[in-house]
């Protein structure tokens, strides 16, 4: 399944991701429902990271540079308009988190 979102969660790649997503039944099947989760893990796990024992660390500028990386089209193709304003919202309140710290 890996090697499924390596090829169609890239920059640019909403044209993929759509046919993908008809192709794996849809917004709502399971099997798509899988691919956006292994995106999302793909996505975040350039930007936060966890030693054992401790709390996880999100790196809001590397959230930014990744959200900016995969671009608008491709981010509302995988995971839909509304989740994508919530990243970006998060990617924000991460930022201002660290400015004002």
């Amino acid at each position: 399944m890996e090697q499924v979102i390596d090829y169609i969660f890239r920059p640019k790649s909403s044209g993929q991701i759509s046919k993908a997503k008809n192709f794996l039944g849809g917004q709502d099947g399971g099997t798509w429902n899988q691919v956006r989760e292994l995106a999302m893990l793909k996505l975040l796990e350039k930007v936060a990271t966890q030693e054992p024992g401790k709390d996880v660390i999100f790196n809001g500028p590397a959230f930014k540079k990744a959200l900016d990386h995969y671009g608008k089209e491709t981010l509302h193709a995988m995971f839909g308009k509304d989740l994508t304003k919530d990243l970006r919202k998060e990617m924000y309140n991460q930022n201002l988190n660290i400015y004002l710290k």
